[in-house]
């Protein structure tokens, strides 16, 4: 123990070894004499204890006690009198020290010290928890057995409103709420009493301001020194604000377990390892399975099985994450052979008192929701009349079948059709049959088309086909089908003697730059318009490839009447076998337009246009009258020229040429007028007095692309035909035999038994040549018997124009 030791003047035995005489404790001293040296001193150096020797009748004693007290900071201050005075003591002990030793004491010091310094810590030490308890939020509260409040901290005051004035002194039963409630404090001190501790014993009490505030309470017994209970401490805290958090918390819970159970939504608890605690009586129901036989179940087997591949990560990502919540749309597994579509939301449930973390999953039924999207988006790409695909999104796949035709070299084809004279049906048999009419060839081609085609309609009776892989053949093949199931088809619509016909146009898929799918739609749309000038009720290819074929059709309608201001039409001659004779003994008359520079414009460009903007019947009186004077110029030969449906129509037509074969007495059969059989069966009811009035005059008739569009024997007994001319389809290939073969094998004899002739069209090769020729063909026409050629060559091989 570190002690300084004053030895005031010196003037009586020294101080230090009074202090070297105590065992108990060892002292470690310091001496000075001086009050101003302890005091400097002091200030550099901490002892435990200041021992002051002096004369209490000096003069300066008081004050060096002051002065040394002030500097002695935390250390006790022990002063051993050199003289009695009874007076004194209270005078050194009012002046700052600790004790006061009288003379003849020289144990007494080593005792004082201590005890100076135990008391000097118990003053500390009860301060500061003074200082703990004044200063604690709770309220502490001392009281005697009987009840009567003996300390208030700042806690109580605050709680309580009370402050230690008002309340020491007082009764507890102060903070009553009623009357009852004294009995609660009589039993707790009763308690105490008998040494029991009560733990957090939530109540009531009331304030000062006579509010009621809850409070949690510890009571335990206050013992004095010999162990007896004497009083009671009460420690209690105000627990207002958690009560009612917690009845807030209670009552969400409450209220979310309402929602739970009563929400229209399908509600799941989870675990984290998918697993369903808890499942609600909506989702039962969208499961059709009891809420019980759902818990234990993983979320993931009610998803169908082939949808669980997106939830299964998502699930995954949600619990890796810690965030969300997690959003999908999914279809649960089959119930009752529904596959409701839902909504799925989970979010992640921290754990709280009581409860495992876990995820909160939302099922909404979303089944009417998706259906209605599915009609919008149906009803967006999808005539609704039909169900077909519409224009725009036709023109988007064959934008995307170009796309691949371009980059890949595969091949394809389009086919578009009209209906033959759609607009009459509707005009004589109004709207309800003509919407009967669209349904039908919709539900036509929509059954002889394979599930890889595509097929929309795009206009009023306009519709078109993309066949994605075929080829010319295949093409053609599906045009004549389709073709003719709509003519069977058409068999129980209004109208006796009015089958339903349609034209069609055929482009092929040939890739090369300048191909889209508008060029496409535009050749096929030519094409179309070629196979109604035929005559209706068949179809035409475009050759594709060439830029004249690609110019706007009204354009081409410039260009047809320029021709007629002009006479830019031109007449090409393609000659005609006779197999037995192996003579030449008639040509078919071809019409080309000659530009300025002397190129000719193959028919097919052209054709469809004139039809569609009424130029068709001019064109073919043109064509007729240069017919008539070419017989007059070669006597000895045979003409043939094409009529056009339209025409047989055009009684001016037949009075021009009623008129000019009569004028120049032309002999019997040199003139052959040839009509497309889609033509012929198209205008039945007009194309029988036509021929029959041609033939009156010697003209010769001829049913042209028979076969084309399987019509019907029956127009071969009942019209004035003089010539059967096989369809090319069948002709090309005819050598390897198969069905084609069988065909012209029927042709030929059905026509030789109605005592009519057979043409072949389109033959190419020596060896078609000679299998026609086996199978009783008549007449052969084609490149391989030649090629048309321009009129002029026939009068140089005369010898000029005939008189």
């Amino acid at each position: 123990m570190r002690v300084l030791a004053i030895d005031h003047r010196a003037e009586q035995p020294a101080l230090v070894e009074t202090l070297s005489r105590v065992t108990s404790p060892r002292l470690s001293a310091t001496r000075v004499s001086r009050f101003d040296q302890a005091a400097a001193w002091l200030l550099h150096h901490a002892v435990d204890a200041v021992v002051v020797g002096l004369s209490v009748t000096d003069p300066d004693a008081l004050d060096g006690i002051r002065e040394v007290s002030r500097a002695a900071r935390d250390a006790v201050l022990i002063v051993r009198a050199q003289d009695a005075d009874p007076g004194s003591a209270l005078e050194v002990l009012s002046a700052g020290a600790d004790d006061f030793i009288p003379p003849g004491s020289p144990d007494a010091i080593g005792w004082s010290i201590l005890g100076s310094l135990a008391r000097r810590e118990s003053v500390r030490i009860t301060r500061r928890l003074a200082a703990i308890v004044d200063s604690s939020d709770d309220a502490i509260i001392g009281k005697t057995l009987r009840g009567e409040i003996t300390s208030w901290n700042q806690g109580a005051e605050r709680i309580y409103g009370y402050s230690s004035a008002e309340a020491i002194g007082r009764p507890i039963t102060l903070l009553a709420v009623d009357e009852a409630q004294h009995r609660e404090f009589e039993e707790f001190l009763a308690r105490v009493a008998a040494g029991e501790r009560i733990d957090h014993y939530d109540t009531a009490r009331r304030r000062r301001d006579g509010t009621i505030i809850d409070v949690s309470v510890t009571v335990s017994p206050i013992y004095d020194e010999h162990g007896e209970i004497t009083g009671a401490s009460t420690v209690a805290r105000d627990i207002t604000e958690r009560r009612r958090a917690d009845e807030r918390l209670h009552d969400v819970e409450a209220r979310f377990r309402r929602a739970f159970e009563d929400s229209p939504i399908g509600l799941a608890m989870i675990s984290l390892d998918g697993r369903i605690n808890e499942a609600n009586a909506a989702l039962a129901t969208l499961c059709a399975r009891p809420p019980e036989e759902l818990v234990g179940v993983n979320w993931l087997e009610l998803v169908s099985p082939a949808d669980r591949r997106g939830p299964r990560r998502s699930f995954r990502d949600l619990l890796e994450s810690g965030g969300g919540p997690m959003r999908l749309e999914t279809r649960l597994g089959p119930q009752g052979g529904a596959r409701p579509h839902v909504s799925v939301t989970a979010n992640r449930l921290e754990a709280s008192a009581g409860r495992d973390p876990g995820v909160l999953v939302a099922f909404e039924d979303i089944t009417d929701r998706k259906s209605y999207e599915d009609r919008l988006r149906f009803m967006a790409d999808h005539d609704p009349l039909t169900g077909l695909l519409n224009r725009r999104r036709f023109e988007e796949e064959l934008a995307r079948h170009v796309l691949q035709v371009t980059r890949y070299g595969s091949d394809g084809a389009v086919i578009l059709l009209d209906i033959d004279q759609f607009k009459q049906i509707n005009d004589s048999l109004g709207h309800a049959v003509g919407d009967e009419v669209i349904v039908t060839v919709a539900g036509v081609l929509r059954s002889r088309l394979r599930g890889s085609d595509l097929v929309a309609r795009i206009g009023g009776d306009e519709f078109v086909v993309l066949l994605p892989h075929a080829t010319r053949t295949q093409a053609i093949r599906t045009a004549r089908s389709l073709g003719h199931a709509i003519s069977h088809d058409s068999r129980m619509l209004p109208g006796p003697g009015k089958p339903l016909t349609a034209s069609m146009g055929i482009v092929l898929c040939e890739g090369g730059p300048q191909m889209s799918s508008g060029s496409l739609l535009l050749d096929a749309d030519a094409a179309m318009y070629m196979a109604k000038a035929a005559g209706r009720n068949g179809y035409a290819v475009h050759g594709g490839g060439d830029p004249q074929r690609e110019r706007d059709q009204r354009t081409w309608m410039r260009e047809i009447e320029r021709a007629f201001e002009r006479d830019g039409f031109v007449l090409l001659a393609q000659p005609i076998l006779d197999l037995a004779s192996q003579a030449v003994v008639m040509h078919e008359l071809l019409v080309r337009i000659r530009d300025d520079g002397g190129r000719l414009t193959e028919p097919t460009a052209f054709l469809g246009v004139a039809e569609r903007y009424g130029l068709i019947s001019r064109l073919d009186q043109w064509v007729a009258l240069q017919a008539v004077e070419l017989a007059e110029r070669h006597p000895s030969r045979t003409f043939a020229v094409n009529v056009s449906g339209q025409s047989l129509a055009d009684p001016a037509l037949l009075g021009t040429i009623e008129s000019r074969l009569r004028d120049d007495a032309l002999p019997s059969g040199r003139l052959i007028f040839e009509i497309t059989e889609a033509a012929t069966v198209t205008n039945f009811t007009t194309a029988r007095p036509f021929m029959e009035r041609l033939r009156s005059l010697g003209c010769g008739m001829a049913l042209d692309d028979f076969g084309a569009g399987f019509g019907s024997f029956y127009y071969l007994k009942h019209l004035p035909f003089d010539y059967v001319k096989i369809d090319g389809e069948f002709v090309h290939q005819v050598a390897r035999g198969g069905m084609d073969r069988l065909v012209i094998e029927a042709v030929v004899g059905v026509a030789r038994g109605l005592g009519k002739q057979t043409i072949a069209e389109h033959v190419a090769d020596e060896g078609t040549l000679r299998t026609l020729q086996q199978l009783g063909v008549d007449l052969a026409q084609g490149y391989h018997v030649g090629a048309p050629a321009p009129i002029e060559k026939l009068d140089a091989a005369h010898g000029g124009p005939t008189a």
